[in-house]
């Protein structure tokens, strides 16, 4: 178990991977936390999955935060990341994604890339501290004109 203690009254925390089982706690914490951008299909899709990496944090059986992606072949592709907004900045973003890494590094992958909103700046931030760096951007990729960055990070 971990323990991020980042002055979060969270006892102890630990990552686990999730599994079709977690379909409806992954939809309610992206309704909650990104406005539902995936259907129960695509949750569905995404946790069964062999070559996709999905883990989450749990707290007295609460999902508190989530992360996915899909290894192809060297690169891992971060495809959602989630947490609760009651315990937002609280350093669960970054234990779930260092957790992350250390999967897909064991995994073969080289690299990670993500898109992120060019308006998101907690995630910029997030995903710089952790050495992504911008390497491209699609205008206009998100609902209400946003455009998506396109960052990178060396795994290894």
């Amino acid at each position: 178990m971990l323990d991020p203690n980042n002055g979060t009254n969270i006892p102890l925390l630990e990552v686990t991977p999730l599994a079709l089982k977690h379909t409806k706690a992954c939809q309610s914490l992206d309704q909650l936390a990104m406005e539902g951008i995936w259907t129960k299909e695509h949750w569905q899709n995404e946790l069964k999955n062999p070559r996709h990496i999905c883990l989450g944090i749990w707290h007295v059986q609460k999902l508190l935060a989530l992360v996915c992606s899909q290894l192809i072949v060297d690169e891992l592709h971060l495809t959602s990341l989630a947490v609760h907004p009651k315990y937002r900045r609280q350093g669960l973003a970054k234990l779930i994604l260092t957790s992350l890494f250390d999967k897909a590094r064991h995994s073969g992958a080289c690299l990670a890339t993500l898109e992120v909103s060019s308006k998101n700046l907690a995630a910029i931030y997030l995903y710089k501290d952790l050495g992504f760096k911008t390497r491209g951007m699609r205008p206009c990729y998100y609902k209400g004109g946003d455009h998506a960055l396109i960052q990178w990070l060396k795994l290894n």
